[in-house]
């Protein structure tokens, strides 16, 4: 009766029977697949789950959930390209789905696209998804693509969601540090540490921080603190933090334990010829000078492709008297580096010292021209002096009915004697004082009785800014403060630097020479008057003669400003060892100040915040690198070092472009490798360098700069996605 029933009312009803039709012909919403595809996500199948949502999108193409549900599995499987294929898809087809500009934002961010990622970020936030984790991976794009002051306003959203997460005040404490904010990175540290008491890194992290503004005992104790936290023998920081807190305890005098530490630190990482040249240099300035040579040979060993491991050890071989194999490695480091203008004066200054004064004159020439400063220009002076009294001269005639006086006595030559006792060619990795002034919170100004601001508030208020580049409002302030104190060569000094950085160097010199007259050992006024001359492009400006060694004192904070050539403005501030006397023959430098442009970096530990450690850089005044006038086509070894000048001069693109011609020629070249792959890490292109280095690296496997820079950008590319944090509290 029910069938008729039925029957008869589809057959007098034929609009019924369309729909009911076409109910039957629909395809379910949620096809099976996708329900075995999510059982299978759980049980953390992934490869079968990725197929069974394939399977399903065969079903609903175009579906923007199962395109997302894809693309997460994707992601979490690692197979980005395709992952940020699905997630883009699932965007174009569902553009207010929070969730998956999240997730797009994740793959964009682990395909170094920072850009686009931070984009990303940005649009989950506007679509209402805010949460602490977003915040960090915005904060953790920004920083990648250079927008540090954005990148910490993230962090510091991320902060106000959920305070008790002890990440995000490490990552935004390594982005301060890398401002040289360091006592607010310091204050993350602490927040870090607070939340969680036993995070390594964070001591780790602080202990550095501490050690750029001189605080090195507090610097030891949380190195020490990281090494009894993490008691792993693999931890990547284990090595650098042992040699970290060594050095420190050398500038502390604490020379047996610094001597300890070294140790450790080659236990840790027995190839590191950091550490290895760092130890050396303690060994030489103790008088022990074959165990510094074993450890330089060793060093040598570990890292034939750097030109300051032979530098430090023909010191040791000019030390103990072997001065044929001394000139070998001085030769030796030109060979590897002939833009290094160090390894010219160098060998010039062996030459000289060693009473060879015709042999000195063309070194010393070519260092001048690479390093056009004060102490380079004297030395070739002296040497062009000593060679010419050296020179038997033909006797003038005399003419006729003129009295004839006595020639002049031509100066004495450079008597050949035993080197002097001490040297420092490879000085250790240490962490000094901040190359800017601490900011104005931690210590007020002080004020005069009549109410206003004394010279000093003005001068600390000037270096405060200089802090946070506003380099124009430095100057007024500095100028305020000298209006009331003119013989004040600090803050002469600090106008001379924010002048320097704007690349007004003729403004900054009368400022220098003005401050070097009131105080002649200011060292750091006087190299940054050396830097200011070279940058001119002029001969270098007369400064008043040091009325005594300086050279043996820690850097101070009253300084403020970096003890060399003013770093670019992009660049991560260099850490370098203090200045602890005149080098000598064994170093391969004069008697005065070593040349501060040139100094070799690679010997130095490179800081965990600055994410990438640096290669030894070109000197400055590095001449062209394509021959002027031959007519003929660049050479791979002229465009290498048209490439590393470029890289001084932040041009890092450019630098790129450069070193690829250079590839093209020499192929098999691991020092033009490893330069255009320093190159992409400082343009953040991480997994552009991975390669170069692993091809350098595979020529040369014992290439430790490249073996650093690789572990660098791996690290940097690792860090660059954002971890999902743990749960809240309950």
């Amino acid at each position: 009766m029910r069938c008729n029933m039925r029957a008869g009312m589809l057959r007098s009803c034929p609009a019924i029977l369309f729909c009911s039709l076409l109910v039957a012909a629909a395809p379910p919403a949620d096809p099976p697949a996708a329900s075995r595809a999510a059982r299978a996500e759980a049980a953390g199948n992934l490869d079968q789950a990725i197929a069974l949502y394939s399977e399903a999108l065969r079903a609903a193409p175009g579906s923007a959930s199962l395109l997302r549900a894809r693309g997460r599995i994707r992601l979490q499987a690692g197979q980005l390209e395709f992952a940020l294929a699905d997630l883009s898809a699932a965007a174009a087809a569902e553009p207010k789905a929070a969730e998956t500009w999240k997730l797009l934002a994740e793959a964009q961010l682990a395909l170094m696209r920072f850009s686009e990622a931070a984009g990303s970020y940005r649009q989950a936030l506007k679509l209402g998804l805010e949460n602490a984790a977003l915040y960090r991976g915005l904060g953790a794009a920004l920083a990648a693509a250079g927008e540090r002051e954005k990148s910490i306003e993230a962090y510091t959203n991320a902060v106000r969601m959920r305070l008790d997460d002890p990440e995000t005040y490490l990552a935004r404490g390594r982005v301060h540090a890398s401002l040289n904010h360091f006592r607010d990175a310091i204050e993350d540290f602490d927040n870090a540490i607070t939340h969680n008491p036993r995070l390594a890194i964070a001591y780790f992290e602080r202990g550095h921080a501490l050690g750029q503004l001189n605080n090195f005992q507090r610097a030891v104790a949380d190195f020490d603190t990281a090494l009894s936290l993490n008691t792993d023998p693999a931890w990547p920081l284990r090595s650098d933090a042992h040699l970290f807190r060594a050095a420190a305890l050398d500038i502390l005098g604490r020379q047996d334990e610094a001597l300890a530490g070294y140790g450790s630190a080659l236990q840790a990482n027995p190839s590191s010829a950091r550490a290895l040249l760092a130890r050396a240099d303690l060994h030489a300035r103790l008088g022990r000078h074959p165990d510094a040579l074993a450890d330089r040979e060793k060093a040598v060993e570990l890292d034939p492709s750097n030109p300051t491991a032979y530098l430090a050890r023909g010191g040791s071989y000019h030390q103990l008297g072997q001065h044929d194999r001394g000139f070998a490695d001085r030769t030796r480091a030109i060979v590897l580096d002939p833009s290094n203008g160090l390894a010219w004066f160098s060998r010039g200054n062996a030459y000289l010292l060693l009473n060879q004064p015709a042999k000195a004159v063309p070194d010393l020439e070519r260092a001048a021209k690479l390093l056009p400063q004060s102490d380079v220009l004297d030395l070739l002076a002296r040497a062009r002096e000593a060679a010419a009294a050296a020179t038997p001269q033909p006797p003038a005639e005399a003419p006729k009915e003129v009295a004839v006086e006595p020639a002049p006595q031509a100066p004495p030559t450079p008597p050949v004697t035993d080197p002097p006792a001490q040297e420092s060619p490879a000085p250790p990795p240490v962490i000094v004082a901040p190359p800017t002034a601490p900011p104005p919170a931690i210590r007020p100004p002080a004020v005069q009785a009549g109410g206003s601001p004394s010279a000093a508030a003005l001068h600390d208020k000037g270096r405060a800014l200089i802090q946070q580049d506003k380099y124009g409002e430095a100057i007024e302030v500095l100028s305020q403060a000298l209006a009331l104190k003119p013989d004040f060569p600090l803050a002469l000094n600090a106008r001379a630097y924010a002048n320097i950085r704007l690349s007004r160097h003729d403004l900054a010199i009368p400022d220098l020479q003005a401050a070097l007259k009131l105080d002649p050992n200011y060292q750091n006024a006087r190299h940054l008057l050396e830097v200011a001359s070279a940058r001119t492009g002029k001969p270098p400006a007369a400064a008043p003669p040091a009325t005594a060694p300086t050279t043996n004192r820690v850097p101070t904070v009253r300084e403020g400003v970096p003890s060399g050539t003013a770093p670019p403005a992009a660049s991560p501030p260099a850490v370098a060892p203090p200045t602890r006397r005149a080098p000598t023959v064994r170093d391969g430098v004069s008697s005065g100040t070593a040349p501060p442009a040139a100094a070799p970096t690679t010997s130095r530990a490179p800081t965990v915040r600055e994410g990438v450690p640096p290669v030894t850089p070109p000197p400055a005044a590095a001449p062209s690198a394509v021959a002027p006038s031959t007519g003929k086509a660049p050479t791979a070894a002229a465009l290498h070092e048209k490439g590393r000048a470029l890289i001084e001069q932040n041009q890092f693109q450019q630098a790129v472009d450069t070193l690829t011609q250079a590839l093209s020629l020499a192929p098999n070249n691991p020092l033009i490798l490893n330069a255009r792959a320093y190159a992409q890490m400082r343009l953040s292109r991480w997994d552009l360098a991975i390669p170069d280095l692993e091809a350098a690296l595979k020529l040369d496997p014992n290439y430790a700069n490249a073996k650093r820079n690789l572990e660098a950008s791996r690290r940097a590319l690792a860090a660059s996605t954002p971890s999902t944090p743990p749960p809240g509290p309950k």
